[in-house]
């Protein structure tokens, strides 16, 4: 899949070119879904994943903004704009744990964690 592909596919689904220079809301989310799918889904002619650099070329906008979008977690963002969120699992399998799962989770192997520190004395 190519990256201008990608465009047109988010363009067709939701109506927002992720080419739109605006920071207005939902487009700056259109564009961090489109990073994040370009950096693990779309290739180049020679079968290479595209760098920041290559996707900042793409959307015209330094490699600096394109890595910190790409690092930006989308949890809030996906609550709001649901339909940027079917895109993004149509190309990244859905985990059925949430952030709240995982976070229970930690604090319960803490706890047992505690409790077998003071069965060995430690």
């Amino acid at each position: 899949m190519t990256m201008q592909y990608l465009r047109q596919y988010i363009l067709d689904q939701t109506g927002i070119d992720v080419l739109n220079k605006s920071r207005k809301q939902p487009i700056p989310t259109a564009k961090k879904v489109f990073i994040k799918i370009a950096r693990a889904k779309c290739f180049d002619k020679s079968n290479i994943i595209p760098t920041y650099e290559n996707i900042g070329e793409f959307l015209k906008l330094d490699h600096s903004t394109i890595q910190h979008h790409y690092n930006t977690v989308l949890t809030y963002e996906f609550k709001e704009y649901t339909f940027l969120r079917d895109i993004y699992y149509q190309f990244f399998k859905r985990t059925e744990k949430t952030a709240e799962d995982y976070q229970k989770e930690i604090n319960q192997l803490k706890k047992e964690l505690e409790e077998l520190k003071k069965m060995i004395g430690l």
